[in-house]
């Protein structure tokens, strides 16, 4: 996980993609919850619950947002799913 100044974009916005690749970025809050880049947006200047990581959901089964719940897929998928036949 890395410091979420490095998930900024140009505008200033926290990041939903890292480039090249296009491959999908979560955000952790200081208590750790899982929050897609929307409400990371959204919650970054609540004093509450801070941000405090950014980070590249490689592989895995997906995370959901504990704000609103949308899923953050992993860019590789879950080695552990069953593959349809």
């Amino acid at each position: 996980m890395d410091k979420i100044e490095r998930f900024r974009g140009t505008d200033g916005t926290l990041i939903a993609y890292v480039w090249p690749g296009g491959y999908p970025v979560a955000y952790l809050t200081a208590w750790d919850n899982v929050l897609c880049p929307k409400c990371a947006n959204a919650w970054q200047d609540d004093e509450f619950e801070p941000l405090a990581y950014g980070f590249v959901h490689w592989e895995g089964s997906s995370y959901y947002c504990d704000e609103c719940s949308a899923e953050i897929e992993s860019a590789y998928g879950d080695p552990e799913a069953e593959e349809a036949l």
